[in-house]
């Protein structure tokens, strides 16, 4: 069989890319997290944008590719130092594995929610998700209370 330079190239980008996908399958759920956080911010900001009549462009949808790739690469950072550095001190004290990884993804998450209220505010004429979470907590109370009357 005749091995040519491309084959070989091919085959080890193909390693090394396996590789590097199995180094990161203990953050895997964790990315998807903060990627579904992350999309529906993007998808969210862009039905706002419609609502208020702002226009969408190109430029403000590519914020959406550079957001993906940094919080992405900062997981994977946090992961490395998680595991390598940090890991086994902070086991002495939590006895939650990946501590400082999950922290991290928390505050992307949190971050995230940040703007999906700072999106509706600007529609709603600044009723964010705490007016509407104490609503379906008012809602919960009412339903609560019919409940006990029923009985």
């Amino acid at each position: 069989m005749k091995t040519t330079i491309t084959s070989i190239f091919t085959n080890s980008i193909g390693k090394a890319f396996l590789f590097a996908i199995g180094l990161l399958t203990p953050i895997k759920f964790i990315m998807m997290i903060v990627f579904f956080a992350i999309l529906a911010d993007t998808i969210y900001g862009v039905r706002c944008s419609k609502k208020i009549g702002e226009q969408i462009t190109s430029r403000k949808l590519s914020k959406f590719i550079t957001k993906l790739l940094i919080y992405q690469a900062v997981i994977i950072f946090a992961y490395a130092i998680d595991v390598n550095i940090f890991g086994e001190f902070l086991l002495l004290f939590l006895s939650v594995p990946m501590a400082l990884t999950k922290v991290v993804a928390l505050g992307l998450i949190v971050n995230e929610g940040y703007s999906i209220d700072e999106s509706l505010k600007r529609v709603n004429k600044e009723k964010g998700l705490w007016f509407y979470f104490k609503q379906l907590i008012g809602l919960a109370k009412m339903i609560k209370s019919e409940t006990k009357d029923l009985k």
